[in-house]
């Protein structure tokens, strides 16, 4: 399957890769890229947050966005998940070029780790606030969609338009969020 990152994701690997890069050239610039890294990866996951869950994206002097999309929260989830998925590997190239003495601050990784794990939970909370709001706007009126037949009218048992507008919002998440997000996600 993959990853599917976005643009900003993609410049930030670029950077850390040229950042390791410099520590493998230049050993002596491992520990204090070692403490520039996490910093780093910090910023990436604060302004990430920032944009997409505190819909700054929508702001006209950021990207101007209309709304946050589930498209963007998914994209949002994968590149950190991405993130997530090379985290050991940095930290052991660069434990490769760190004295055994400075190893110790390879422990930043870790606040950083739960960091953005916390931040994807979030996301997947956000999908799912986000759907429970829409069933609650949908089913608000379903009361009268469940009222008793008059007497002696008999009625065909059929979804009302209020589930079948929940069906609906389900399908076209799920149609939208397949290709971006891993089927362990999805469930």
């Amino acid at each position: 399957a993959g990853y599917k990152v976005v643009g900003s994701g993609l410049i930030l690997l670029s950077t850390v890769v040229h950042y390791l890069q410099c520590g493998a050239a230049v050993p002596a610039v491992a520990p204090p890229i070692a403490h520039a890294l996490p910093v780093l990866l910090r910023g990436y996951h604060t302004h990430a947050y920032k944009q997409v869950l505190m819909a700054g994206a929508m702001l006209p002097t950021s990207a101007g966005l209309k709304s946050i999309s589930f498209k963007h929260l998914a994209l949002s989830s994968q590149s950190l998940g991405v993130l997530l998925a090379l985290l050991p590997h940095l930290k052991a190239i660069l434990a490769a070029y760190l004295p055994e003495a400075q190893r110790h601050a390879l422990k930043e990784f870790d606040g950083v780790e739960s960091d953005l794990e916390a931040h994807q939970q979030q996301i997947f909370a956000k999908f799912v606030s986000i759907l429970e709001e829409r069933r609650r706007g949908r089913v608000k009126d379903l009361s009268a969609a469940l009222a008793p037949p008059q007497a002696g009218a008999q009625r065909q048992p059929e979804p009302s338009a209020n589930i079948k507008a929940v069906a609906a919002d389900l399908r076209a998440v799920y149609k939208t969020l397949r290709d971006l997000l891993t089927p362990q996600q999805l469930h």
